[in-house]
């Protein structure tokens, strides 16, 4: 397998543990072969993921947002907008997955553009809500976005991935191994940005520690798991950036950041090519 390590920073210091969690939903008729939802606590996190073969469904309520802040974890499927080459006009939609905060409540959407475009969003939430920024969006031909001040808690994560490019296929958003959006640090300031032809958001929050920020690419073909860090106790990791080419109707075919409770360990699966940011932290 084709890997290489982009950047690795090592300095990582956990302190405690965080201890809340999200309710699952109820809703049972998510719970068929299109569309489904699950909800695991581990070091005071909440998983979930979400699924759609079938243009899309409602959002998966995350829960309250007064004590708990939402990010994005995971997407893989297919990310390609539905409209006739060289049509303008002819559009059916943006195809997103996207946790978003609504009438006091976080929410996860996961949204494609026809029947049989499979697609899936993961999110994960922290409770802690210190330091929490609004939402920002970057999208290609834009300048980096200025997402606050870098202090010494400060930490960014994607909170959405899109396609938004109505016209001509052949140069939408997120169909090509070098389209990415990823936030970064300067020493002094947080930023939102990408290449190629992409489209995502992130948000900021305040955190105890951090370690810096891992960059994988995965080889031409298959699946990689690559570890990202031990849990010693209370360490989480979250996306800080996702690239690559979304257009397979397989909703493992992704980046996804995992942790495995039996061997207390946090990885990354990336497949295809596909790069993958993240930063761990407690």
């Amino acid at each position: 397998m084709n890997l290489r390590l982009m950047k690795l920073a090592t300095a990582f210091f956990p302190l405690a543990l965080f201890a809340a969690a999200c309710a699952a939903p109820t809703d049972t008729d998510r719970q068929d072969p299109a569309v489904s939802a699950t909800s695991q606590a581990f070091s005071g996190y909440s998983s979930w993921i979400w699924r759609v073969n079938d243009g899309g469904t409602a959002p998966a309520d995350l829960g309250s947002d007064t004590s708990q802040t939402c990010f994005l974890s995971g997407v893989g499927g297919n990310l390609k907008s539905l409209d006739a080459p060289g049509t303008p006009g002819n559009y059916a939609g943006s195809p997103e997955v996207n946790v978003f905060r609504q009438g006091g409540h976080y929410w996860l959407a996961v949204y494609s553009t026809d029947a049989g475009y499979s697609l899936e969003g993961q999110a994960k939430c922290i409770p802690t809500v210190q330091g929490r920024t609004a939402v920002s969006t970057w999208s290609t031909g834009h300048a980096a976005v200025n997402l606050g001040a870098a202090t010494s808690t400060r930490r960014c994560f994607l909170t959405s991935v899109r396609n938004d490019d109505t016209y001509f296929p052949s140069v939408e958003s997120w169909a090509h191994d070098d389209d990415y959006v990823h936030v970064w640090s300067d020493g002094s300031d947080w930023w939102l940005g990408g290449n190629g032809h992409a489209m995502g958001s992130a948000a900021c929050v305040d955190v105890n520690t951090g370690d810096g920020t891992w960059h994988w690419i995965a080889g031409t073909t298959g699946s990689y798991t690559q570890d990202l860090a031990y849990n010693s106790g209370g360490v989480q990791c979250l996306l800080t950036g996702i690239g690559g080419r979304f257009r397979t109707n397989d909703w493992d075919d992704g980046i996804y950041t995992h942790y495995h409770g039996d061997t207390r360990q946090w990885v990354m699966t990336l497949d295809n090519a596909k790069q993958g940011w993240a930063s761990c932290f407690e």
